[in-house]
């Protein structure tokens, strides 16, 4: 069982491409996420260091990842674990 007290780090891709593909919308499913769940993470944007046509882009506790909508990135979220 994963601990939510402990510290997650969540990147978000904010460059022009992946915000154009969703981006800022992920951003506030993760902050929200952090907020229903009170974890503690660490919600950064980014830039995805040239993989604009694969975004948007997230790493998640340092693993990158292509994250294609908000049901994708909840089901990340969700693996954390949550009370």
């Amino acid at each position: 069982m994963t601990d939510v007290a402990a510290r997650h780090r969540i990147e978000i891709c904010l460059g022009s491409s992946c915000f154009a593909k969703g981006a800022g919308r992920l951003a506030e499913v993760a902050s929200a996420w952090a907020e229903r769940h009170q974890a503690a993470i660490e919600l950064v944007g980014h830039r995805c260091r040239e993989r604009c046509a694969d975004g948007p882009r997230v790493v998640l506790d340092g693993v990158e990842r292509r994250v294609k909508d908000e049901r994708e990135l909840a089901g990340l979220l969700a693996s954390l674990g949550g009370p």
